[in-house]
């Protein structure tokens, strides 16, 4: 088991890997790229109409605080999803978390009892992380025609367009799409912005940078 984060301070569990980037994004800091982060939590939940926009992950504070980090310190499913995304309209709408039957209700199903953060948490599961390759999330982008370029850990590509496509009416797109991602977190690769990346661009070496 990965040792707690030290955050200002605090000890909160460490992260659960196949939320990648989106973990740093939904509990450090809101960038400019949540549109990805959204479409991600939308085809997780199935909750099409969730709207990111209004949050900023650098606001949260005290419990609201440890109960996102326990959530992502679990697996990104349908309902550590629903939960994220409950907690989340808990503060937006700016009610404490215990004001927030919705929330409490997807805690329960989770069996999350949250624990202040100078704790460690539960630890994960021995062997919950699969090995995984970047092949299929590369192989799909080549088929909906996506530039990507891959430079040691790191996968670049317009965010933009990729989001696009997790926003897909497609529903088998937009799971496929999904699944690939989370297999690019389990492979160790980071997704990186690339704005307006083209096929050419992609194809060249990477000492000719």
């Amino acid at each position: 088991m990965a040792p707690p984060r030290n955050i200002e301070g605090h000890l909160y569990p460490p992260f659960h890997p196949r939320w990648g980037g989106f973990a740093e994004e939904l509990f450090h800091y809101s960038s400019r790229y949540f549109a990805l982060a959204q479409s991600f939590l939308r085809n997780l939940s199935g909750d099409r109409d969730f709207d990111l926009s209004g949050f900023r992950a650098q606001e949260i504070h005290g419990r609201q605080r440890d109960i996102m980090a326990r959530l992502l310190s679990l697996p990104p499913t349908a309902e550590t999803a629903l939960a994220v995304i409950a907690l989340i309209r808990c503060i937006d709408t700016g009610m404490d978390e215990t004001e927030c039957p919705e929330l409490a209700s997807h805690l329960e199903a989770l069996d999350i009892e949250v624990e202040p953060a100078h704790h460690h948490g539960r630890p994960r599961p021995a062997g919950s992380i699969a090995t995984a390759s970047p092949d299929p999330f590369l192989h799909l982008a080549e088929r909906l025609g996506m530039p990507v370029r891959v430079h040691e850990q790191h996968v670049e590509i317009d965010l933009h367009l990729l989001g696009e496509h997790l926003d897909s009416p497609d529903a088998t797109l937009r799971s496929n799409l999904q699944a690939a991602i989370v297999q690019l977190h389990d492979a160790g690769f980071v997704i990186r912005h690339h704005p307006h990346l083209t096929h050419a661009e992609a194809r060249q070496p990477e000492n000719s940078d």
